[in-house]
């Protein structure tokens, strides 16, 4: 057959390269090794031609068998062509696929974040949801804060804001902590401002006591400024009740002024050494300045200063002496309690009253020469009839009883002997008559209120006032001529004024200020009317 030839073109080349040995250590070599080296020279001799034998068979063999099964090796060499076309095509794909593995990895790694984000979002949310009620009890701090302001439970208030910085401290980092804490703050400065108002009202110390402790625990201001905020806010509250008072009557005002310092300037300075533990009070000198840097100090000059401004102001309004004895009365009364605390002010107010009494003083004797100047220009100088003797004598009685009253209110006479009446010559003489009740009435003023310490400045001013009544006497000689009845008349004045009126205007002033009488120069009045 010529199909099949020498038997050795129907296999492959693959496969007749398969069918050789490619070790020769296998076992059968070793076997067949161990038996050609038992055979003897005769049978190895003989062995070539056994195998050239035996490999003929073996070929016939062969080919017997691929004339037999020719069609499945055709069959076969088909699918192996088919396969490698196929493995080709599979060595396509796989590199197809080699090459889009990085992007099917990219994809797949985008999907493993994409989950893992969705699963902490997923996560965080399921937490979320378990600690809900609790998120919702802190988001409600601020307004349960804010609602026990208002009510005033302060201390609930401030526990609040304590377990608020507590989260802080721990969970600083997270922005619901972050929001709660701001929130909480601006809670907080609704508080004081609360609380500060409060120390602008009219409280006791026990409710000063408990609102410093809510100031101390927010914890705002260092211990200075929280002494300066107390005593701001307390000086605002006299400064309104001060700023309150009717200021229409000055006397009546600067009593109520004085009642105002008196009681709470006092209550304000126990309250801040009750407060702060300051040293112990001083009867002789401003509050301790050892503990607070002076601010106490500072505070009470200044107010005490503001009230002095006060007194000084409306002192000049005070037109009576009496009144202005009253006001005395009540400043000192008020010098002396703040004396309890370090805060005696009495020798700082003397000089204003002191003013005060000499303007009133000065006052009234300009009110008599003014009087007198006025009756002496249309005055006739003739003898008085017996009714105008009578009504003179009336004149002299009203201003008698008007000495006599003043007198009772200024109140009990000192030792000494009782000066009487006025002279009664001056009733002849109705100008002189009235400026001596003038005189007389200025000197009843002064006497409710007569700072010894005056009574230089008080005799210059009255010495003045004589001098000023004889200028105008001696201004009536010159302007008018005077007739025969009316010369002696007006030198009986002239005598009267020298002799009766200054002698007793002196005795009047030296009553007033003992022992001042020689401060009046009556001489230089009677030399200066004597000139004329």
């Amino acid at each position: 057959m010529g199909v099949m030839g020498d038997g050795t073109g129907i296999l492959p080349d693959n496969m007749t390269k398969q069918a050789t040995p490619l070790t020769p250590a296998s076992e059968e070599q070793d076997i067949y090794f161990s038996e050609l080296l038992g055979y003897t020279v005769d049978r190895l001799g003989r062995e070539p031609e056994l195998l050239r034998a035996e490999q003929d068979q073996l070929a016939r063999q062969v080919q017997e068998t691929s004339v037999t099964n020719y069609r499945s090796f055709i069959t076969t060499a088909q699918c192996l062509v088919g396969l490698q076309q196929q493995l080709g095509e599979m060595a396509a794909s796989l590199d197809a696929l080699d090459a889009d593995l990085p992007k099917l990895q990219a994809a797949a790694d985008a999907f493993r974040r994409d989950g893992m984000s969705l699963n902490a979002r997923r996560e965080a949310n399921r937490r979320l949801y378990a600690a809900h009620p609790g998120l919702l009890d802190l988001l409600e701090i601020p307004a349960l804060m804010d609602t026990c302001i208002r009510s005033g439970n302060f201390d609930e208030a401030l526990d609040l804001r304590a377990y608020a910085n507590k989260l802080s401290v721990v969970h600083g980092e997270l922005p619901i902590v972050r929001h709660l804490v701001e929130d909480v703050a601006s809670t907080s400065d609704a508080m004081l401002e609360q609380l500060l108002a409060r120390l602008a009202g009219a409280i006791q110390l026990p409710e000063c006591l408990r609102v410093i402790g809510f100031l101390r625990r927010l914890a705002l201001f260092p211990e200075t400024e929280l002494r300066l905020h107390f005593l701001q806010r307390r000086e605002a509250w006299i400064a309104s009740m001060a700023a309150d008072l009717d200021d229409r009557s000055a006397y009546e005002f600067l009593k109520r002024l004085t009642d105002v310092y008196r009681l709470h300037v006092f209550d304000v300075t126990m309250q801040y050494r009750a407060i702060f533990a300051d040293s112990a009070p001083s009867t002789t000198n401003l509050p301790s300045t050892n503990d607070d840097g002076g601010i106490l100090s500072a505070w009470a000059e200044r107010r005490i200063a503001a009230y002095l401004d006060a007194v000084a102001s409306h002192l000049p309004q005070i037109t009576d002496g009496g009144g202005l004895a009253s006001v005395l009365d009540h400043v000192m009364y008020c010098g002396a309690s703040l004396g309890r605390v370090g805060l005696d002010f009495r020798p700082l107010v003397a000089p204003l009253f002191e003013s005060a009494a000499l303007r009133l003083f000065s006052s009234g004797l300009a009110s008599s020469n003014d009087a007198l100047s006025t009756m002496l220009e249309n005055h006739r100088w003739v003898a008085m009839s017996s009714a105008g003797s009578r009504a003179a004598q009336l004149r002299q009685q009203q201003g008698e009883q008007q000495q006599n009253k003043a007198g009772e209110e200024g109140g009990a006479e000192e030792k000494g002997t009782d000066l009487g009446p006025p002279p009664p010559t001056l009733v002849e003489h109705p100008p002189l008559a009235v400026y001596a009740n003038g005189l007389l009435a200025a000197l009843n003023e002064l006497r409710h209120c007569a700072p010894y310490l005056i009574r230089e400045s008080a005799a210059s001013a009255l010495q003045n006032s004589l001098l000023g009544a004889v200028a105008a006497v001696v201004h009536v000689q010159a302007v008018r001529t005077l007739n025969e009845t009316e010369q002696p008349v007006f030198k009986a004045a002239c005598t009267a004024l020298i002799t009766a009126l200054c002698p007793y205007i002196s005795a009047c002033f030296d009553r007033l200020f003992p022992g001042s009488a020689a401060l009046l120069d009556l001489q230089a009045v009677a030399a200066e009317l004597s000139q004329a």
